[in-house]
């Protein structure tokens, strides 16, 4: 089974969502807003960085823009 329906109409594709579809989305989003928050909450605990987060940032701030890979050619 389709998740959306795809129909032309005047030259423009709609898609209609189902109710599963829609929960689905809502439940992705809950979960993220979770994540997010459980994110904020280890952040503002810890406060500072470690000695070896300090020094992946600081080697990751040494490497020049331009050997930076795209996310789209991963």
């Amino acid at each position: 089974m389709l998740i959306a329906e795809r129909l032309k109409y005047a030259g423009y594709i709609q898609i209609y969502m189902t109710d599963i579809d829609i929960a689905h989305l809502h439940n992705d989003i809950v979960q993220l807003k979770n994540d997010v928050q459980i994110i904020k909450h280890i952040l503002s605990e810890e406060g500072k960085l470690t000695d070896w987060a300090k020094n992946e940032l600081k080697k990751t701030r040494e490497i020049p823009e331009e050997e930076y890979v795209n996310i789209d050619d991963i």
